[in-house]
């Protein structure tokens, strides 16, 4: 079935190539997604030098607010050809379906790099207010949503972390 479709087609991971620089390719991204209506948000962090884009739809944010009381955030690897990682924020809306909240793209999954992410979608939507997030077993992504949602020593909502148990065993 996959020659098949490859022939009719051609490669289905063709999109996923982009540019061989990584500026240019950046630049075609935010044109993308900005046209099709999305908020981008990129940043850097020289002391890490280390960059992400965040990127997410007013819906997206606005169901992020509304069931993002519980907040799955999964990566994905090996997405495009300069090795970045893909976040995505789950929440799961009043009919038992797991919705995208926002996404984010990393250069590197260190944890003040996904801090940053957590904190830009934070300002988008400054009324999300998580109480659990679902993740797989990662200091970096617990230690960056401790970081992005400190608690009470900043007077707010506790927000614990909850491991895939498919990623502790």
């Amino acid at each position: 079935m996959a020659n098949i479709q490859y022939k009719l087609r051609g490669p289905a991971q063709a999109y996923l190539l982009g540019n061989n620089e990584l500026e240019i390719d950046i630049k075609d991204s935010i044109s993308f997604l900005q046209y099709q209506e999305y908020l981008v948000e990129r940043y850097y962090i020289s002391s890490y030098t280390t960059q992400g884009i965040v990127f997410a739809q007013v819906k997206q944010l606005e169901r992020l607010r509304k069931y993002g009381w519980l907040t799955l955030m999964d990566s994905t690897h090996k997405t495009n050809k300069h090795d970045w990682q893909l976040f995505t924020l789950y929440i799961r809306d009043c009919y038992g379906c797991w919705n995208v909240g926002a996404h984010f793209f990393v250069s590197n999954e260190k944890c003040d790099t996904i801090a940053t992410a957590l904190k830009i979608i934070r300002k988008l939507e400054h009324q999300w207010i998580p109480h659990y997030f679902l993740i797989d077993q990662s200091s970096a992504e617990a230690n960056s949503i401790a970081q992005a949602f400190p608690g009470l020593k900043r007077g707010e909502q506790e927000c614990d972390i909850i491991y895939c148990t498919v990623h502790v065993m």
